[in-house]
């Protein structure tokens, strides 16, 4: 747990790094994940292990999240690390071999809230 963090009441944090400024308000449960600068989990809500909540972003009020999942604010137009987290709506792939030897779920968004 890294300068400035907000911890609430009820909050249960195991296996986590909390960056600069991370905040977690009451009631929310964070599992072997990893909290960026200046994200905010709101009250109530689940980051299951091995999320990345990227800096500035914000997990709603009793939002759970699946494992493995990534928010970030930033949009790569140019993306294409073989991971199968392109929502794009575009089924094919030339990485299919990649996508399918990897496994968990991955989500991102342009949304500042989850």
């Amino acid at each position: 747990i890294n300068d400035k963090c907000t911890i609430g009441k009820h909050v249960t944090i195991t296996d986590s790094h909390l960056w600069q400024g991370a905040t977690v308000e009451d009631n929310a449960t964070i599992t072997e994940s990893i909290l960026c600068n200046d994200c905010i989990i709101k009250n109530g809500a689940t980051v299951p292990k091995g999320c990345i909540i990227g800096r500035g972003c914000v997990i709603g009020k009793n939002v759970t999240l699946p494992e493995f999942t990534r928010v970030t604010l930033w949009k790569d137009e140019g993306d294409d690390d073989g991971f199968s987290d392109d929502f794009d709506g575009d089924e094919s792939s030339d990485n299919d071999s990649a996508i399918s030897s990897s496994s968990g779920s991955s989500s991102s968004g342009d949304d500042s809230s989850v």
